[in-house]
């Protein structure tokens, strides 16, 4: 799926793309002419504008950004259309010092879901025992919408495919991870990019980055994902039930 937020002009709206990732760039503008060049963001900016915007939905819609990321009945966007908040974008923006009249924010379903985790988390992290989270039950995984319920072209029914499939892998490889090192997982999400701390957390994970891997699947891992991935598991896990302890049988004499 690819989030699409204008600010600016009334396009508002959830589109399949046949990208992942980010892309972040001005628009031109449906009531003018004239064109507005467009201006590339290094990966710096971009990452902070997408935090600026999960940030924004987590004040405004919080208990809605909280459904949607523990929500694992379907990868669909249908349910929280509210959260393509065109106010948020416009404000993403203005916080990063762009000078675009008119933007346009387009995410793939990883990067909302990752940003909106760690947006969630920034305020509960502290008040989250890491201890309970590898006893937490199991959590399901979203099923992938079948080819004949997808519109589009093979080419765009092919990529959302990749896309979905990619993203249940994400789902499975952070579950596992913070399931087996909570602790070392805190750690990462606590820490900033490129620091210290986060480097000796990461080290400290990579037997289970290693073993979490579903095998004979590959996964591109660099920071941004991994602290978001870690970030999606963490919060579902921190309110997930915990699991049902089984009864030993009583002996009959």
């Amino acid at each position: 799926m690819f989030l699409r937020i204008v600010s600016g002009v009334l396009a508002l709206g959830l589109l399949t793309a046949s990208a992942s990732g980010q892309r972040l760039k001005p628009e031109v503008r449906t009531d003018s002419r004239i064109p507005h060049p467009v201006e590339h963001y290094s990966p710096e900016r971009a990452q902070q504008i997408v935090h600026n915007f999960a940030s924004c939905l987590v004040k405004r819609r919080r208990a809605l950004a909280s459904a949607y990321i523990l929500d694992r009945t379907s990868l669909s966007f249908d349910k929280y259309q509210k959260l393509a908040d065109s106010g948020c974008a416009e404000d993403a923006f203005t916080d990063a010092n762009s000078d675009a009249d008119v933007v346009e924010l387009g995410m793939g379903g990883d990067a909302i879901r990752f940003a909106l985790a760690e947006a969630l988390l920034a305020t509960e992290i502290d008040t989250i025992n890491p201890a309970h989270l590898s006893g937490a039950a199991q959590l399901p995984v979203p099923p992938i919408l079948p080819w004949s319920a997808r519109q589009g072209s093979a080419q765009v029914r092919e990529k959302a495919m990749a896309d979905d499939q990619a993203m249940i892998l994400w789902y499975k490889f952070g579950d596992c991870v913070v399931r087996d090192n909570p602790l070392a997982s805190r750690t990462v999400l606590r820490s900033a990019l490129g620091s210290t701390d986060e480097a000796a957390a990461m080290q400290a994970l990579m037997p289970d980055f290693n073993s979490c891997v579903v095998k004979g699947t590959q996964l591109s891992l660099n920071r941004v994902s991994l602290h978001g991935a870690l970030a999606l598991a963490y919060y579902s896990l921190a309110h997930a039930p915990a699991a049902a302890t089984t009864k030993p049988a009583l002996s009959q004499r």
